[in-house]
């Protein structure tokens, strides 16, 4: 087993950006364009994004507002226009404030 050692860790701090935006494309569509959605109401580091087809909601959770900065809030998106919807912050938040974290889906 080989294991490389890199003398360079250091990632400067500009090479990280936190961003507001949301993109989405079409599944089932012959091009691969995104689609520029509403844009969220704080520019985050490393959120994670839930579907729920049910209720036909974005839900974006966690993040980081600076680096090493985690937020609890919770956000959703009405997907019945997620162009015109504006992103709404929920009133429950994440147990324990997060960012970098992955999302899994568990439907019964």
């Amino acid at each position: 087993m080989f294991r490389i050692i890199p003398t360079d860790i250091v990632q400067p701090v500009s090479a990280i950006t936190p961003s507001n935006r949301f993109e989405y494309t079409v599944l089932g569509s012959s091009s691969n364009v995104f689609v520029t959605g509403s844009n969220i109401p704080v520019s985050l580091y490393f959120p994670s994004m839930e579907i729920s087809y049910q209720q036909r909601k974005a839900y974006l959770f966690g993040g980081a507002s600076e680096i090493n900065l985690p937020i609890d809030s919770v956000y959703s998106l009405d997907l019945s226009n997620s162009s015109g919807n504006p992103w709404v912050k929920e009133n429950s938040v994440m147990p324990r404030s997060r960012f970098g974290h992955k999302a899994v889906i568990l439907n019964r």
